[in-house]
């Protein structure tokens, strides 16, 4: 509204001109503020246009996102504007406390985009909570491996054991030839050289391939990217695609900044923990209470029947 209002300001101006019954007319010193406000807001409406989208994926961008709004507030938590000042200061406090409860699961969706992975993720952190960073970063990692442990007992191919045994039993006939045809000495020179591999899971492995170079101009598409690299990844890939698919947000752009009454559900609620165990907690002591008063109730009009 506001946008649409500031690209109207001549409009305005004219229709004041022209009907004098129109006593509406914003001073300068409201354009300006106006104009400043727009401003703010603009990274919010885009964020939310951004987690209100169904049709591509977004979920791996919600870091990058939190980590946007959080320098944007703290930038203008010294605006020379007061009223944007104390509009930041509030909103920073709203934001420190929804982030303490932030959903790990989408840190590892952020750790699943190729251009981002763990190294990107502990750079988010480290910039949003700096004391805790290292222990949340370690609770991130951690989960992720578990995730991908349940993935791995879910999938992991017999056929892929098979052949892991086949391999490794033509390997060992091959070294045995090579044993038989070379001298003793050129066995022992040639075992020395030899590093030992060191096996790594999809996990693993992903972590250590270097980033995704991408350039900003071109569009990226994460879905066509696994399923590129499906081969490579097998396990993981599988959990890349279930992961990308959660939903950030249930609740359309429109509605988010609609004034109209707010509905509370299962599927969309923002109450933190403590406050849902003190609303239960009270409605149980209400509850209780009013069955204490309906009891008693019942209790004098019956001494009073047997009177």
């Amino acid at each position: 509204m506001l946008r649409d209002a500031l690209l109207f300001k001549d409009v305005f101006q004219h229709l004041a001109s022209c009907d004098s019954s129109y006593t509406y007319l914003p001073s300068e010193d409201e354009w300006s503020h106006a104009s400043d406000l727009c401003q703010f807001l603009k990274v919010f409406y885009d964020a939310t246009n951004l987690f209100s989208t169904t049709k591509q994926v977004t979920a791996n961008l919600v870091f990058e996102e939190i980590v946007s709004i959080y320098h944007h507030l703290y930038r203008h938590r010294g605006a020379s504007n007061e009223h944007i000042r104390a509009l930041a200061c509030k909103m920073q406090e709203k934001f420190d406390k929804y982030f303490k409860g932030y959903n790990i699961l989408f840190a590892i969706v952020a750790i699943m985009d190729p251009r981002f992975k763990l190294s990107y993720l502990k750079y988010l952190l480290g910039n949003l909570d700096k004391p805790d960073a290292i222990v949340k970063c370690e609770i991130i990692e951690s989960t992720l491996h578990e995730l991908y442990a349940e993935y791995r007992n879910m999938y992991e191919d017999s056929d892929t054991c098979n052949m892991g045994r086949a391999n490794a039993s033509t390997s060992t006939m091959i070294a045995m030839e090579e044993y038989k045809s070379v001298s003793r000495y050129g066995f022992k020179a040639y075992v020395n050289s030899v590093s030992p591999v060191v096996v790594h899971t999809d996990l693993d492995k992903y972590l250590l391939d270097p980033m995704e170079e991408i350039s900003p101009t071109i569009e990226f598409n994460i879905l066509s990217w696994w399923k590129a690299n499906e081969s490579k990844y097998k396990i993981l890939a599988r959990m890349a695609r279930d992961v990308l698919a959660i939903l950030v947000s249930t609740v359309a752009s429109e509605s988010a900044f609609s004034t109209s009454r707010r509905i509370i559900n299962d599927y969309r609620c923002s109450t933190t923990p403590e406050n849902v165990e003190s609303l239960i907690c009270t409605q149980s002591w209400i509850r209780d209470a009013s069955n204490l008063c309906e009891s008693s109730h019942d209790a004098e009009h019956l001494d009073n029947d047997e009177c």
